[in-house]
């Protein structure tokens, strides 16, 4: 997989994670729809719900970047 081929395929998984978080909290938290705009208690549950996904996947992130420091620190030892 060449370097464009990993930037693309990156992005796609950034957008298909956003959509299963907007799909998740939206499922969890929206119950109301007989009004344009979300009540107080769907708010505060949306922003926790997203606040959530986006600390783990954070955590996520900072853990596969420290795992592939390692693993190219490994390898290059080896070397």
């Amino acid at each position: 997989m060449n370097q464009e081929q990993a930037q693309r395929r990156m992005v796609k998984d950034n957008y298909n994670g956003l959509a299963a978080i907007i799909d998740t909290c939206f499922k969890d938290c929206v119950n109301d729809f007989t009004s344009k705009t979300l009540s107080g208690k769907e708010e505060t549950c949306i922003n926790r719900c997203t606040e959530k996904f986006l600390k783990l996947s954070m955590r996520t992130d900072f853990n596969s970047a420290a795992y592939q420091l390692e693993t190219q620190g490994a390898t290059t030892s080896r070397i």
